[in-house]
């Protein structure tokens, strides 16, 4: 080690940098390798092995990844449903019905006598009372397969 100084150079520290030479008197060896003499099946199966390591050891933790978030999608599906589930199917002994669907019952059968007398319209009466029909036939389904799917699952 030659021409060895502390720098006036600011560091991020309480200490200065040290700056110095190194000499040696062995000459620098550059690596040669024979081609001709390399065992080539050899090398083959060893860079084969390599990257097959490689390739699972760059894989393996996405296909972790993504089995993890298809876990984590039916868990929240499933919440979301159960949630939906005890949020609206609270009365008249049906496990599918719920308040907004009593609503929407005497609103229709408020329509149908008004639509009679002409003071409303049959269209938004029609419209009304699909909407109605079509809400209680989906919460009725929903409630179907969630049953079959605890039956399945037990």
């Amino acid at each position: 080690m030659i021409d060895w100084r502390v720098s006036d150079k600011e560091s991020l520290s309480d200490h200065r940098y040290i700056q110095f030479q190194a000499k040696s008197d062995w000459p620098m060896v550059l690596p040669w390798r024979n081609s001709r003499s390399t065992q080539w099946d050899v090398y083959y199966a060893d860079l084969e092995k390599k990257l097959q390591e490689h390739i699972i050891e760059q894989i393996q933790p996405i296909i972790l990844k993504m089995r993890l978030h298809s876990q984590k999608v039916v868990w929240r599906s499933r919440t979301r449903i159960t949630l939906k589930k005890e949020r609206f199917c609270q009365r008249r002994g049906h496990s599918w019905w719920h308040p907004q669907m009593e609503k929407m019952q005497k609103q229709c059968r408020r329509n149908i006598p008004q639509a009679r007398r002409h003071q409303r319209d049959w269209d938004t009466t029609k419209t009304d009372r699909t909407e109605y029909k079509m809400t209680t036939h989906c919460c009725r389904r929903v409630m179907v397969s969630i049953s079959q799917q605890r039956g399945r699952s037990t």
